[in-house]
């Protein structure tokens, strides 16, 4: 995974919760990369690497391609929000966030199928906060220099071709 993909991935819920206390990180990759974006933040959250849930989270972000497990979302807090990696969008993978109120693909590197499942994209989802309607311009703006995430990719990495707009449309919650 690219220093661009951590940058969306890590910066993108840290710009909606206002304070999150604590933070799961589950990845086939080296969680340096996302710890480092992490400790962007003036107030850093508590960041847990692990395969398994210890307590509650306000971010989950499983950056793996495999199916999600629900062991992961039982463990949110009710204001939380999970951020998913996915090799390749379809009904499964977003029917697995049925109970969330906004879910949202964003961040597509590529729209055909992977053939060795890397990342295209991540998958948002929050019972509480929109992507884009929650995002907190002062905190997302005062973040150092970043080579990738800005406000303005933030808004821009949700918008959703008209192929899977349509396909998912109704799937997703927006």
């Amino acid at each position: 995974m690219n220093s661009y993909f951590f940058e969306l991935a890590i910066h993108t819920p840290l710009c909606v919760i206002q304070e999150p206390k604590r933070v799961l990180i589950v990845s086939d990759h080296p969680a340096e990369l996302a710890l480092a974006e992490l400790a962007k933040h003036t107030r850093a959250p508590e960041a847990v690497v692990s395969r398994e849930p210890n307590g509650v989270f306000d971010i989950i972000y499983d950056l793996r391609t495999a199916q999600p497990e629900t062991r992961l979302n039982e463990a949110l807090t009710p204001h939380g929000i999970v951020i998913k990696a996915f090799s390749v969008l379809n009904h499964q993978l977003i029917s697995m966030y049925s109970a969330f109120r906004y879910v949202a693909p964003f961040g597509f590197s590529s729209l055909a199928p992977a053939q060795h499942a890397p990342i295209t994209g991540f998958l948002f989802a929050s019972r509480r906060f929109h992507p884009t309607a929650d995002l907190l311009l002062q905190k997302a703006d005062m973040l150092e220099p970043l080579e990738y995430y800005s406000v303005d990719i933030h808004h821009a990495a949700f918008a959703l071709p008209p192929a899977l707009a349509y396909t998912f449309g109704n799937a997703l919650k927006l």
